[in-house]
């Protein structure tokens, strides 16, 4: 009758457990936007899955994977209020890219429930480069002679068109890394950030 009572405590300490992992809790807020401890574990596992290592989900790691869910809250919310659209072919082959340089698919994302969640990472990221491409389309100009010098400071008689086009392409993205850090620096001043819980 004992090993009954205590192995029904057990049971039932388990069965609450289960139900309160599921429960839906509010773990912060930017603005009116909520952020769940749902969307936290979706994070994690997407950081699973995309690295292919298995993270131990301490206090340290929640803050990070918080941190990433404020600031795409707050590049979706700052998108709202522009015009920019991607088309869904074109965010569908990025995924694909993206899944395949980490020799795995679409499929695999679907089984685990995160091909949506991963789907609207992918959808924001691309909208807010276009944002910050045409915000500041005339700085990302690249002085041609600064790229010339930097081949002859190398002495590089075989550098090749594509080997220019590409030191400018990597020019422009050091630029655009800038402008877009900047920027988002000074629009999270907008926002209410409110953690709710940790």
């Amino acid at each position: 009758m004992k090993t009954k009572a205590i192995l029904l405590l057990v049971l039932f300490f388990l069965i609450n457990n289960t139900a309160y992992s599921k429960k839906i809790e509010i773990i912060a807020k930017v603005n009116n936007d909520i952020i769940t401890n749902i969307d936290l574990y979706k994070e994690y596992q997407l950081y699973e899955f995309i690295s292919k290592t298995k993270l131990n989900l301490d206090l340290q790691a929640k803050q990070r994977f918080l941190n990433t869910l404020i600031n795409h809250q707050i590049k979706k919310s700052e998108l709202k209020k522009y015009n920019i659209n991607i088309k869904e072919n074109i965010i569908i082959k990025r995924i694909n890219l993206i899944l395949k340089s980490k020799n795995s698919n679409a499929d695999e994302l679907k089984n685990l429930n995160l091909y949506n969640f991963f789907y609207d990472r992918v959808e924001t990221e691309m909208k807010w480069v276009e944002l910050i491409r045409k915000m500041f389309r005339n700085r990302l100009s690249i002085n041609t002679k600064e790229v010339e010098n930097k081949v002859s400071e190398n002495n590089n008689q075989n550098f090749s068109k594509k080997d220019y086009n590409n030191l400018i392409r990597l020019e422009k993205n050091k630029k655009m890394a800038v402008y877009n850090q900047t920027y988002f620096n000074e629009i999270k001043l907008n926002y209410l950030v409110n953690v709710l819980q940790k």
